[in-house]
């Protein structure tokens, strides 16, 4: 960690970065702004399917699938080592296309239940790979800045903060918890974290 020094109202501050470390600093943060661009759109992306799907309507099914398809858009974060996990998406993207026009043409039609199923739980667990492709860079990127004293939450801030709602909290203390147990039988972070928010659950400051 940096030295600190008194600041004039008497608090503790971060010393002056030194170039080096200012530079180091914006290439570290800049990397992880960059990559978390389309993780962000990703994650609108699937905020916005989940309640889609309640609906049922002509209109929500629509949105639905427009949802869908920003989420598996071949520009976001899943990438070619997730191939096996993602197998049949392009036969579902095809899908999406049809099903759209028909939509489209028909105000009074909707999704079949089981194909509106379908592509929550594709989506469930495209973007489980997604959180957890993020979660690995940013973890990358902490301990980078960690090595050269840089603030790591600070280079690599947490950006799962929206997922779960209906007021039930978990500390991060429970979610270490819940994690281990989970992860001890195969499950990911991003698995964990997405059965959490479908049950109503919120992570207090997002996982650290």
């Amino acid at each position: 960690p940096q030295p600190t020094t008194l600041g004039p109202s008497g608090q503790a501050t971060q010393a002056p970065r030194s170039p080096e470390g200012q530079a180091q600093y914006n290439v570290l943060s800049g990397q992880f702004e960059t990559g978390s661009k389309e993780f962000g759109e990703a994650t609108a992306a699937y905020n916005r399917l989940v309640p889609l799907a309640k609906d049922k309507t002509n209109t929500s099914d629509r949105a639905l699938l427009q949802a869908f398809s920003k989420l598996t858009d071949p520009g976001q974060v899943v990438g070619a080592s997730f191939s096996k996990e993602t197998a049949g998406v392009g036969n579902l993207r095809e899908q999406l296309s049809s099903e759209y026009n028909r939509l489209l043409t028909d105000k009074n039609g909707t999704l079949d239940d089981g194909l509106r199923q379908k592509f929550v739980a594709t989506a469930k667990r495209i973007h489980a790979l997604q959180i957890d492709q993020h979660l690995q860079v940013r973890d990358d990127l902490r301990a980078k800045a960690k090595a050269q004293g840089l603030p790591s939450d600070e280079v690599a801030p947490n950006r799962l903060t929206t997922y779960g709602s209906g007021g039930k909290v978990l500390t991060q203390a429970k979610l270490q918890e819940i994690l281990a147990g989970a992860q001890a039988q195969g499950k990911t972070r991003g698995e964990v974290l997405l059965d959490l928010a479908d049950k109503g659950y919120h992570v207090r400051g997002g996982p650290q």
